[in-house]
């Protein structure tokens, strides 16, 4: 098509110790057109960065060999990979003032807890991200600056 604008897919990766954690997220965020890829612990992140250079990571917090917030961490603290947000997904029952806390404190962006809802997790991934997919996805979603605290 003569004019048309290329948009670079959002690149999405999710770390995650449970399988059905990660085919749910994946699926629904394949669902929506972003580009999804999958590690299983805190330890591979690095790695998985450099490979598919993603737009965001979902990080569970409770993980086999590496733990979610030391994985974020090392990201935040690394050169090449501070710039992408990471977003702690977990069933722990983390609210108010000490989820911020502990997402200030260990390098995440946001924190959402799990299960959730498609909407619920674009309302906080769609501000997270360094280049906005669309304005019209994030009214309908209400992903809104500010949206995830």
């Amino acid at each position: 098509m003569k004019g048309a604008v290329q948009v670079e897919r959002q690149r999405i990766l999710i770390v995650d110790d449970d399988g059905v954690n990660r085919s749910i997220l994946g699926a629904s965020l394949q669902a929506l057109g972003f580009e999804v890829a999958e590690e299983t612990d805190g330890s591979a992140v690095l790695s998985a960065c450099r490979r598919f250079q993603p737009h965001a990571v979902l990080m569970d917090l409770y993980m086999a060999e590496m733990d979610g917030d030391e994985a974020s961490r090392l990201l935040f603290h690394h050169p090449d990979f501070s710039h992408i947000p990471v977003i702690a997904v977990t069933g722990a029952d983390l609210c108010g003032a000490e989820r911020q806390r502990f997402c200030r404190e260990n390098g995440f962006r946001a924190c959402i807890e799990k299960p959730c809802s498609v909407s619920r997790l674009l309302a906080v991934l769609v501000p997270c991200l360094a280049r906005p997919i669309c304005s019209e996805l994030a009214a309908v979603y209400g992903g809104q600056e500010g949206s995830y605290s």
